[in-house]
């Protein structure tokens, strides 16, 4: 997936903060502690006839947060140690603005950028090319009385591609997404991290369930009847941050192994002295 395709994703299905005032992100992230960077290396299952391999962990991901808790910077790898993207994160002093540099394997570089208002909520973001030249632009417009955006989707030549809204609480968290092909409800807890995602689209529905910032079940059922359930098991550190994630399939009642691991996720947490 493309630098594009990714931010697309990003903002179509992520519970983004409307806020930029919301927790830092070590928070919001479920991290404990004065985390400095984490590292994720995937490990994932490979099954030839009846045995059972594990692939050579390797490198997926690596965030940089400064000391007060926000990411400065994220990359992310392929299966063969190739770095895809990075991004840097820039916020502005008067935190009226937010600007993401993404850089892709070759070294091309694409921007997005973000605009609130004087209480820190979202206005709008624009998806910019090398030469800063506009790609994408997303519109937010309060609704009076209805407690969401009018979310309008815009291409370079002013052409509108898409229109959807963004439901709040009484806390600006985003709660629910709807748009063309595709409905997303969010819950959290008493900490703003994300407890619940429910996510519609045409060819199937996932819902995937945290605990403390944590992933901890996954179901998700295809418009083709094929159905799963995956639940997480962590271990911890010192300081409470999960190191080692591993994700296993449920098998339907009755049926022989009950659960099959099928993805590890090692992590490695630096800290702040």
């Amino acid at each position: 997936m493309g630098i594009a395709g990714y931010v697309f994703c990003l903002w179509l299905f992520a519970p983004v903060a409307v806020s930029i005032d919301n927790p830092p992100d070590r928070l919001q992230d479920g991290l404990q502690g004065p985390v400095k960077t984490v590292e994720w290396r995937v490990q994932e299952m490979d099954k030839k006839q009846d045995e059972i391999l594990w692939r050579p962990a390797y490198l997926w991901k690596q965030v940089i947060y400064d000391e007060s808790g926000n990411k400065t910077e994220e990359q992310r790898f392929d299966e063969n140690g190739n770095q895809v993207d990075s991004i840097l994160y820039k916020p502005s002093r008067n935190k009226k603005r937010m600007e993401q540099e993404w850089t892709d394997k070759a070294g091309g570089k694409t921007y997005f950028h973000q605009e609130f208002d004087f209480q820190g909520k979202i206005l709008s973001e624009k998806y910019l090319d090398a030469s800063r030249r506009l790609i994408r632009r997303w519109i937010y417009e309060w609704q009076p009385g209805e407690n969401y955006d009018l979310v309008s989707v815009y291409e370079a030549d002013g052409k509108r591609t898409g229109q959807g809204r963004w439901y709040y609480d009484s806390r600006w968290r985003v709660i629910r997404k709807t748009g063309t092909g595709m409905d997303a409800a969010y819950a959290y807890d008493d900490q703003d991290r994300l407890s619940r995602s429910e996510q519609k689209q045409a060819n199937g529905t996932w819902i995937i369930e945290y605990q403390e910032g944590r992933e901890t079940k996954k179901s998700v059922s295809l418009t083709g009847g094929t159905a799963w359930t995956a639940v997480f098991r962590y271990e911890d550190d010192k300081q409470g941050n999960w190191i080692k994630q591993t994700e296993v399939i449920l098998s339907p009642p009755g049926q022989a192994p009950p659960e099959t691991e099928f993805r590890r996720v090692l992590r490695a947490v630096e800290y702040y002295p």
